[in-house]
């Protein structure tokens, strides 16, 4: 069935749900896990390059450290289950396709993610990350709530 399940995380009660019952499958099907973050690039519009450098630099440092809390949490867990686990973070610009790409490279068989997100009107609007990986991922998706 499926031997290397892909954890995306954002940090949220709800990924950390989904997490565990990825890890929790992971266990019965004596598969191995991947923690996956993809963390927003620092954006900026300034004629200043000295403030923004600085600023970005601050912005990358803070979000990796953000990225290895997050990630901490699904590496716990799975140590806990007996269950093999590595993780790993990215920037990326577009996450539900960084998700996407790094199944692909890493050979994932499957994603399991929270169904957190945006909630009427706004949802229709701006879309959420676990339905744009619902519609665009090759692989099968498997949404916790």
């Amino acid at each position: 069935m499926f031997q290397h399940i892909l954890l995306p995380t954002d940090g949220s009660s709800s990924s950390e749900k989904s997490a565990a019952v990825g890890i929790e499958l992971a266990k019965t099907l004596g598969a191995r896990v991947l923690g996956f973050h993809a963390v927003p690039p620092f954006f900026t519009l300034s004629y200043l390059i000295e403030v923004v450098e600085s600023k970005q630099l601050a912005y990358e440092t803070e979000a990796a450290e953000r990225a290895k809390r997050y990630l901490q949490y699904i590496e716990q867990t799975a140590q806990a289950s007996g269950v093999a686990c590595e993780c790993e973070y990215r920037f990326a610009e577009h996450p539900y396709q960084a998700i996407i790409d790094v199944a692909k490279e890493r050979g994932c068989d499957l994603i399991v993610m929270g169904s957190h997100g945006r909630h009427g009107v706004g949802r229709l609007l701006l879309g959420s990350v676990t339905h744009r990986v619902l519609l665009r991922s090759d692989l099968p998706v498997m949404v916790c709530p």
